[in-house]
């Protein structure tokens, strides 16, 4: 079984800010979400075989504070390619600030290529894929990261930014599981799971 996780509450989530590869900190209600979490996969019997994390400061902190619950000893194996995807221009600005930038000609040319981002992501989950096949592993990510990823694993195309259609919000240490068939297929066993916060400790974020 594959648990993918969101990173909890970062300083950009809790400023209403677009993160994007920038480095933000955990803040400390975050760390009380990523505590929440492992305490509650702890109590559930999850015990990990590996704690994957993108190399951003957010994911990180998280999966260190899972991996001391239900890895025990092991040390986080850390995935570059599950870093957020790049924002350009708009990184660190707030949601406002950016939603009136994307009409600013040159603003969407700095963020980063999409072939590019799902090519990373593409590879990192192959590598999870094997290593889920056969025990439980866990890798945390972010919330553009971790909707592309379980994407690629359900065989669903990321829609262009012209194009309506559902999207895939994944919150604050927001948990999906994904398990991987012998003959091929995945199921889904929990999107985007938050039975571990109570409702006034979960992060709602505005959307761009």
């Amino acid at each position: 079984m594959l648990y993918l996780i969101r990173h909890a509450e970062a300083l950009g989530n809790a400023q209403g800010r677009v993160m994007g590869q920038l480095d933000h900190p955990l803040t400390d209600r975050g760390r009380g979400q990523a505590e929440a979490l492992a305490r509650w996969l702890d109590a559930s019997g999850a015990r990990f075989a590996a704690v994957y994390s993108s190399d951003l400061v957010r994911a990180a902190e998280t999966a260190r504070v899972v991996a001391a619950a239900c890895a025990p000893g092991q040390e986080v194996q850390v995935r570059p390619d599950l870093r957020e995807v790049g924002r350009g221009a708009v990184e660190g600005r707030t949601f406002d600030e950016a939603a009136r930038m994307r009409g600013i000609p040159g603003v969407a040319e700095t963020f980063e290529p999409e072939e590019r981002a799902l090519a990373r992501l593409a590879r990192v989950g192959s590598e999870l894929r094997a290593a889920a096949s056969e025990r439980d592993v866990a890798a945390v990510g972010h919330g553009g990261s971790l909707s592309r990823l379980i994407r690629f694993y359900l065989g669903m195309a990321v829609p262009g930014p012209a194009e309506g259609g559902a999207r895939l919000v994944v919150r604050n240490t927001g948990l999906t599981l994904l398990g991987f068939e012998p003959h091929g297929a995945v199921a889904l066993h929990g999107f985007n799971l938050l039975c571990h916060l109570a409702p006034g400790e979960r992060t709602i974020e505005p959307r761009l």
